[in-house]
């Protein structure tokens, strides 16, 4: 038994605009699964796919968007877009005297749902990256990458040193990081936080074994 499903034009819209956003959101995502990331290499993948998606948002690349749209429809014989039926407000929603904005074009009441999905999407994103947690996550890699290079580490330390607070002893810190700095090649760059938490399981490891 053949199954024949009728679309409809929003139906149509929402499945391209589902794989517009999607499609960035999605490899950011599998870009922060892989095991090596650090949470610096993680932020500069957000800042990237942010600026890819609010260069999408604009007057031109919507009507680039609903004229490809509207081209597909028409090859699978999709209903056109229509208006909604105009319906007056209720009075108590009705502010003063100023009449109901209403869209004159099918491309006109379709905009704002474009815009206000980019704009769901890079708020989230900002706010997964901007929570103070990820913050100090992020400068905690830093240090430990940055000690482990022998490149300056100051302001980093400084950052965590100013979240833990009397929990923070500075110079056994920096003790334990030239430790950490004696374990790699000299001049060393590419060192990846991998690399590190690989050393210290193996530490780890030796230890308990010697037990």
């Amino acid at each position: 038994m053949e199954l024949h499903l009728k679309l409809t034009f929003d139906y149509y819209f929402g499945i391209w605009l589902g794989h517009l956003i999607l499609k960035h959101s999605d490899n950011l995502s599998r870009a922060l699964q892989k095991s090596d990331i650090s949470a610096s290499e993680g932020q500069e993948v957000a800042s990237m796919t942010l600026k890819v998606l609010k260069s999408i948002r604009s007057d031109d690349m919507f009507k680039f968007f609903w004229e490809k749209i509207c081209i597909e429809v028409e090859h699978f014989s999709i209903s056109p877009p229509g208006l909604p039926c105009r319906r007056k407000a209720p009075r108590r929603f009705e502010e003063g005297d100023a009449e109901s904005v209403f869209p004159e074009t099918p491309e006109d009441n379709y905009r704002p749902i474009y815009f206000e999905a980019l704009d769901l999407i890079t708020t989230s994103i900002t706010d997964r990256f901007n929570r103070p947690g990820y913050n100090v996550f992020h400068n905690v890699q830093n240090l430990i990458l940055k000690a482990v290079q022998g490149l300056d580490y100051e302001a980093e330390l400084k950052c965590v040193a100013n979240f833990y607070t009397t929990d923070f002893n500075y110079e056994l810190l920096r003790t334990q990081l030239e430790i950490l700095r004696a374990n790699f090649t000299p001049n060393q760059t590419s060192v990846k936080i991998t690399d590190v938490t690989v050393l210290q399981s193996n530490d780890s490891s030796s230890a308990r074994t010697s037990i």
